[in-house]
């Protein structure tokens, strides 16, 4: 059976109500969990740091696939890019509640 990008398969609906049920807690959590502070931020940061540097930064366009949490999006922001350029994608209904 095809299915249309808009409607979810039943995979999907299931991983969807998984991320649900922990949406709230990782949402309160992630941005000072130690691996991110300690690895995921400054292993992002150089990897991002000459596009963070370019001249034209305002002028890109950002994705941040599985942003519940909402930690990269406000980590490129701190980085100088206009939120105005970034776009999210949660599978979470709740994860995008608190973003």
């Amino acid at each position: 059976m095809k299915h249309s990008p808009s409607t979810p398969t039943p995979q999907q609906a299931d991983m969807a109500k998984v991320y649900d049920n922990g949406a709230e807690a990782f949402q309160a959590e992630a941005p000072g969990l130690f691996s991110w502070r300690a690895l995921g931020a400054p292993a992002l940061y150089n990897a991002l740091r000459p596009t963070f540097e370019a001249p034209n930064l305002e002028d890109l366009r950002w994705l941040d696939e599985g942003s519940a949490s909402g930690r990269i999006v406000q980590f490129l922001i701190d980085h100088g890019v206009p939120a105005r350029q970034i776009d999210g994608v949660e599978i979470s209904h709740r994860g995008t509640q608190g973003s």
